[in-house]
């Protein structure tokens, strides 16, 4: 994977979203404890926390939700629903997210111009040890390869997720089979590739229009989230 030599590392923490889109300012008055707490996409399916830990929802919280639509001819009966699933045990370990987007891209701006087969790459600097339960890569139509490694201080790199062949229709969470550790230090590396030709199939314009960043399907996001728990002794070895 290709390395950039960049001042523009970030850490966890609100990335600023509202800056992208304006209208997030109409509901985010004041930071989200939160950004993500869980997304389904088509293909997606559930994923499972480790013994012990949770996501972690305080009392008297607001949830947001972000539900896309598709049009139709024929009336219908909103039937969108959250089932909330709470530990059955004690939970001392607090499920944490991570997330890489758009205005994390080193090679700004976000945009893929007609008839352009553009790729973005982040990089993003791991503070503290931590053990990754899974990895959620996201693009829309005109995504085609996605992949992510980490990069430790002592030059190992740790593969993440790879998809040579992106399907919009056939997104998942990557669960990982034992925790994995990252070491505090390590850089974890994004990119992803666009085709915004008239020949990928998968466009939603023919001709191709210019597509940029945006929530509609028919626009484009590049995402990574990635599920962790503060490292703990042992982790690596954790099967859940």
């Amino acid at each position: 994977m290709r390395q950039f030599k960049t001042n523009s590392l970030k850490g966890f923490g609100i990335d600023g979203m509202s800056e992208l889109d304006p209208r997030v300012k109409e509901f985010q008055r004041i930071p989200l404890v939160d950004e993500f707490l869980y997304g389904w996409v088509p293909g997606n399916n559930k994923i499972f926390f480790p013994d012990g830990s949770a996501k972690k929802l305080y009392k008297g919280s607001d949830l947001i939700l972000n539900i896309h639509y598709s049009p139709s001819a024929k009336a219908q009966v909103d039937k969108s629903m959250v089932n909330l699933y709470f530990s059955k045990g004690p939970v001392d370990r607090e499920v944490k997210t991570m997330e890489m987007r758009e205005n994390d891209i080193i090679n700004q701006p976000f945009e893929i111009p007609a008839e352009s087969t553009p790729t973005f790459y982040i990089r993003y600097r791991v503070r503290n040890d931590i053990s990754l339960i899974s990895v959620l890569p996201h693009m829309h139509f005109l995504g085609k390869r996605f992949s992510a490694e980490a990069m430790t201080p002592t030059g190992e790199k740790i593969p993440l997720v790879r998809i040579n062949d992106w399907d919009f229709n056939w997104q998942t969470t990557y669960q990982f089979k034992k925790l994995l550790k990252i070491p505090a230090g390590s850089i974890i590396y994004m990119e992803a590739r666009y085709d915004n030709t008239s020949e990928n199939p998968a466009n939603p314009f023919h001709p191709a229009h210019d597509a940029g960043y945006g929530w509609n399907s028919t626009d484009e996001m590049c995402n990574l989230i990635i599920y962790y728990l503060d490292y703990r002794d042992g982790d690596e070895n954790l099967e859940y």
